[in-house]
């Protein structure tokens, strides 16, 4: 995991941590080095200090600390501490064969809403995805919900009717909770779907690679045809396995959400596919 953890850690003097509850998978399985001094900020008193010792600990909410705290910042900007190690060597986590972060950020609006499921993609969302305005990326991280992607996009699209909402899974997530497209298409609720199909537990299957000598059990899939069972919801669907051909599917899905919600544009599936056997699982 240490390869996964920002580089500044260790030269920084100290961390503010605004809301933080340091994870076990965040934080590698507490394995992560913190800088020598820790300020936490938390509105849950318990989680103050719970995973890792605190200089200073203060219980108050997130909004009305940062308030104040900006009264006692200096107003002029400081120049950088330190180099953005993504300016220089940055390699970004990347599905293998495939740059699907690049082609959602230039077809999405930038208040469009993500719900990542658990997934390798929904990961790679978090560490690398750039966003520009609050609650567009939604993921499950403290609770690990595999099936949370699809109806936390309903649910998100329910509230917020004018946005373009975008639901990430893998198959495996999707096995799970992708019955829901029976929702989407009754109460017409036009969100995107991306199904991720390399038929596995990829994550998991990682897990047993790394640690039992790849004695893979329970990992592999034996999927269905993913678009015939969205036709079956009279769900249009596309199959891709390249970048220009997810990012020609996606505008699509998009552009049928914004035309109407009519029962063919109530749900959008684009499904991704490669043979993951081919790859290292990671």
């Amino acid at each position: 995991m240490a390869s996964f953890f920002s580089p500044l850690l260790p030269e920084a003097d100290g961390l503010l941590a605004i809301g933080c509850r340091f994870t076990q998978l965040t934080t590698g399985t507490w394995s992560m080095p913190l800088p020598p001094a820790l300020a936490q900020i938390d509105i849950d008193a318990e989680e103050i200090g719970r995973h890792y010792p605190v200089t200073v600990g203060l219980h108050a909410d997130a909004r009305m600390a940062l308030r104040a705290l900006l009264d006692v910042v200096p107003a002029s900007p400081r120049s950088p501490w330190a180099v953005d190690p993504r300016a220089s060597a940055w390699e970004p986590w990347r599905l293998p064969g495939l740059d699907v972060l690049a082609a959602l950020r230039r077809v999405l609006p930038e208040d469009a809403i993500i719900a990542a499921d658990i997934t390798r993609l929904g990961y790679i969302l978090l560490a690398d995805f750039p966003v520009s305005q609050p609650r567009t990326l939604l993921h499950p991280a403290g609770y690990v919900s595999m099936g949370y992607g699809l109806p936390a996009a309903l649910g998100a699209k329910a509230a917020l009717p004018e946005r373009t909402v975008v639901a990430v899974a893998g198959d495996g997530c999707f096995l799970m909770s992708g019955m829901e497209l029976a929702t989407a298409v009754q109460e017409r609720l036009p969100v995107v779907l991306i199904v991720v199909n390399d038929g596995s537990l990829t994550l998991i299957k990682a897990i047993q690679q790394r640690r039992y000598e790849s004695r893979f059990l329970g990992v592999d899939l034996q999927n269905p045809d993913f678009g015939v069972l969205a036709q079956a919801f009279g769900v249009r669907s596309w199959h891709v396995a390249t970048d220009a051909a997810f990012e020609t599917a996606l505008r699509e899905a998009v552009g049928v959400g914004r035309a109407g919600t009519d029962r063919g544009a109530a749900g959008r599936c684009a499904e991704m596919r490669w043979n993951a056997r081919q790859h290292e699982t990671r």
